[in-house]
């Protein structure tokens, strides 16, 4: 239940970020809301400080200018830390390179006029608005290890295609859904014309089942709705938040396959069979050596140290207006 006056509001700015990089478009904005707790982190830790100072001054809203990275890091300092009781609701500006989760949850048009709207409805709460609520996904990468809190996990070309866009795609200025959409093309392109891509092996547990050892060429946990230019490869059923894709080394039928399972059916070719699994689950155990990504941010899973374990690790509520 909001409450029937003004709230308080934080805004978290990483002037790091992809597009934060080139200026300060928030400036009018900002500097004609007194009102406004404003705070710059960059790092994790600097994450965490900021949203410690927001809680202790009733900080109700955060509204995040940044990419999924820092996303990343204010779930993770919001759910780990229990920094505030109960969560604040977030709005997100999309200020990084990609912003995949600000296009499922995010705010929408240009960030100085959305801006300006969210601190608007916070003034006035019974303005119309949207709430769109969202499991959070909780990352434990090795037993003991403090948990990480997100919403998109992936390894194999996933890791690699995040490295290629920064190395290959970023440094020409193009970035966002474009970025993502080339390196997307490029590796569905590869798969249709059998050119070899890396493959690891990957033993997964699924809701305390059985251990299941595969070369896995694709393999993604998320609780978005829509990942980048819209897609939507997941279409398993059952019980639980996370949503988990992979397709095998080497998947069969992929012209036919992948069109319509990118849109989230499997259709008849979209079978274990043929190397394409979705499922939903509750927590989800991998052992695997090499890099995965949480959203965006790079890790280095070791099978002699453990699983990492992905679970669901709370909810989070974003305003849309």
């Amino acid at each position: 239940m909001l409450p029937a006056r003004a709230l308080r509001v934080g805004l978290l700015d990483n002037p790091l970020s992809g597009r934060n990089r080139g200026g300060d478009p928030l400036r009018r904005v900002r500097s004609g809301e007194p009102g406004l707790r404003q705070r710059q982190a960059s790092t994790q830790a600097d994450v965490t400080a900021a949203l410690a100072e927001f809680a202790a001054d009733g900080v109700e809203l955060v509204v995040v200018s940044g990419g999924d990275g820092t996303v990343h890091a204010a779930l993770t300092a919001v759910h780990r830390g229990g920094l505030f009781e109960p969560p604040p609701l977030l709005a997100l500006l999309p200020s990084g390179s990609t912003n995949m989760i600000a296009g499922d949850v995010g705010l929408r048009g240009e960030r100085a006029g959305a801006l300006g709207r969210v601190l608007a409805w916070a003034r006035d709460p019974a303005r119309p608005f949207a709430l769109v609520e969202r499991a959070v996904l909780r990352l434990q990468g090795a037993p003991g290890a403090a948990p990480l809190f997100g919403m998109f996990f992936g390894t194999g070309a996933i890791a690699h295609g995040i490295r290629y866009c920064r190395s290959r795609i970023h440094p020409w200025g193009v970035r966002g859904e474009l970025g993502a959409g080339l390196v997307l093309a490029r590796y569905l392109l590869a798969l249709v014309v059998g050119r070899g891509i890396a493959a690891g092996p990957v033993t997964s547990s699924v809701d305390g089942g059985p251990a299941e050892r595969e070369a896995r060429l694709v393999l993604l946990v998320t609780t978005l709705h829509r990942l980048v230019l819209g897609v939507r490869p997941f279409w398993g059923r059952g019980p639980g938040a996370l949503r988990f894709t992979a397709t095998a080394a080497r998947p069969r039928h992929v012209l036919r396959a992948l069109p319509v399972l990118l849109r989230g059916r499997p259709g008849r070719h979209g079978t274990v069979e043929n190397g394409y699994l979705s499922r939903n689950a509750r927590e989800i155990r991998l052992v695997f050596d090499g890099e995965y990504t949480l959203d965006g941010e790079m890790f280095t899973a070791d099978s002699r140290q453990g699983p990492v374990v992905l679970a669901e690790g709370g909810r989070a509520w974003f305003v849309r207006c």
